[in-house]
């Protein structure tokens, strides 16, 4: 189990006034690890392969994964540290399908100043991408609100030749982890399109959520720009061509 270095590969932020000692990489391993038994069983540990073993059911059928884990963020405040922990089917495994989906996991675990661990959120298996290999490898841990963060990544793949993709937007909200995200990144019904998608941190936000920005191009050049405010009714951001 490769642990990132906080000084490498794992993104430390600190709000302001914070007077908490960050977690150290050990104490990320342990935590990491905590996270990983908690979700996929201490006892599925696989230690040749270095994952942990996961059944998943798809359909009629029950696919055997192999689930890592690595630390994507660490938000300290002055109360203490929010943990998120990113879980994925390693495609090199060699157990996969060409049309079996990969797998992601998603965890937020709160950390007082007395290291005391408490996991707020999960989702331990979601579906996406194909051969084993969830193709979110991308997503990294942005402030999606005053006191809130989430996962940014493109999910989708190749419809009848065309690649279609999305933005995902995954949203701690209470005990579980919401994609709240339906803005396209490129188009099945326009593939010559694509769309970069901004969250508005220097604007007012909405159920404690900022607008996103997306910002659509056709050859390069921009010809529209849209600014989509968080519906609380629907839990998401509402989106249509």
């Amino acid at each position: 189990m490769t642990v990132p270095s906080m000084t490498a590969d794992t993104a430390v932020q600190n709000k302001p006034g914070n007077n908490s000692a960050q977690p150290s990489a050990a104490e990320l391993e342990v935590i990491l690890k905590g996270v990983m038994n908690s979700a996929y069983g201490a006892g599925h540990y696989d230690a040749s392969r270095k994952c942990w073993k996961h059944s998943f059911q798809s359909g009629q059928d029950s696919l055997d994964y192999c689930m890592v884990g690595t630390v994507s963020s660490v938000v300290t405040t002055k109360s203490g540290s929010t943990v998120y922990v990113q879980a994925h089917s390693d495609p090199e495994a060699e157990i996969y399908s060409q049309v079996d989906p990969g797998l992601e996991g998603l965890f937020v675990a709160d950390m007082d100043a007395n290291q005391n661990l408490k996991l707020r959120a999960s989702r331990s298996a979601i579906d996406k991408g194909q051969a084993g290999d969830c193709g979110c490898l991308d997503a990294r841990v942005v402030q999606v609100g005053p006191d809130r963060y989430g996962w940014l990544s493109t999910t989708g793949g190749l419809w009848q030749g065309v690649q279609v993709t999305r933005y995902s937007l995954e949203v701690p909200m209470g005990e579980e982890i919401r994609d709240v995200s339906a803005m396209p990144q490129v188009s099945e019904r326009s593939p010559d399109e694509t769309s970069e998608l901004k969250i508005k941190t220097d604007s007012g936000a909405t159920a404690g959520m900022y607008p996103l920005e997306l910002v659509r191009k056709r050859g390069g050049k921009v010809f529209d720009t849209r600014l989509v405010h968080y519906e609380e009714a629907e839990r998401s951001y509402p989106w249509a061509p």
